[in-house]
């Protein structure tokens, strides 16, 4: 499921910057509170999936080429 986490992360990652950048637009708009709910059970689900028992990361997965098509 590392690809499912790679998305969320990124996304999470995007939603705090845009929360850093455009905050008063957000409060604005009386979005804030709501997307920092967001934000906070996106990391709370990547904190919950992620496997802090190993004692290394031996294997690191990234999509690099579409599956079957490039060669």
């Amino acid at each position: 499921m590392p690809e499912i986490n790679f998305l969320g992360s990124f996304a999470m990652t995007m939603l705090s910057g845009s929360v850093i950048e455009y905050s008063a637009k957000y409060e604005a708009t009386g979005e804030l509170n709501h997307i920092k709910e967001i934000i906070k059970w996106g990391t709370d689900y990547l904190l919950k999936t992620f496997n802090n028992s190993a004692d290394t990361i031996d294997q690191i997965a990234a999509q690099v080429k579409r599956r079957n098509f490039d060669q």
